[in-house]
């Protein structure tokens, strides 16, 4: 009886390592993959939208701008990367900006925290279609 007791010991033991090894492995995997996240939005332009809701405006986004705040969302990645970003004022440009008509592009530039990784987010958005182009830039800490 001792025995067959002792052998499922062993078993359940062999079981948890392998078990625990691969969870460690898939979280080293992840951490890659996030990392490659920042690394590929870090690399070129890359296509942009301004995330708004309910209603995706010119209005919608300038009152996101006024608060400081604008959700950007990289559309060329799966699903989408939507990032919430506080806006810098002083390296944020909107000269070229007209709300009321709908028309120019506003330049967006805040920082923020993507998969434990300090960057800044970088967005040309052209008003009448609220898309354009933007980039991560990793912030050395």
């Amino acid at each position: 009886m001792i025995k067959p007791l002792r052998l499922a010991l062993q078993q359940v033991k062999a079981i948890a390592i392998c078990s625990y090894l691969s969870k460690k492995e898939q979280k080293q995997g992840e951490a890659v993959a996030v990392n490659e996240l920042v690394q590929r939005l870090s690399q070129g332009n890359h296509p942009v939208e301004a995330s708004l809701r309910p209603e995706k405006t010119v209005a919608a986004l300038k009152e996101s701008i006024d608060r400081d705040y604008v959700h950007i969302k990289f559309t060329n990645t799966k699903g989408g990367t939507d990032l919430g970003v506080r806006l810098d004022r002083e390296a944020s440009q909107f000269n070229e900006a007209d709300f009321e008509q709908q028309k120019g592009k506003v330049h967006l530039v805040g920082n923020l925290t993507l998969n434990y990784v300090k960057v800044r987010c970088i967005a040309d958005i052209d008003l009448e279609t609220l898309t354009g182009i933007g980039h991560l830039e990793p912030i050395e800490a």
